[in-house]
């Protein structure tokens, strides 16, 4: 439920990833359907598992990169999202 959720990807997080989307969205014109976003957020909490055993960090969200769908649009989302969360390039 919510308190998972919250134990899980903190709620900061969960608030910085909505912002990458949305600015990719209204920016970008990427579009980024529901189950995609459901699917982006599984895998974002299965790396913050994998790589540091906890919950859903910043860097973790590195992951948005993909969100493009069509292959052109990758690389530049990808620096975008870098940016957006203050990462650096990669």
């Amino acid at each position: 439920g919510a308190a998972d959720r919250e134990q899980w990807f903190p709620a900061p997080v969960f608030a910085e990833m909505r912002r990458v989307v949305r600015t990719l969205e209204t920016e970008d014109k990427v579009f980024v359907s529901d189950r995609k976003l459901v699917k982006l957020y599984k895998i974002i909490r299965t790396r913050a598992f994998l790589f540091h055993g906890g919950a859903v960090q910043t860097p973790d969200l590195a992951l948005l990169a993909y969100v493009g769908n069509r292959r052109h649009e990758i690389t530049a989302v990808a620096e975008k999202v870098r940016t957006l969360l203050g990462l650096g390039s990669s």
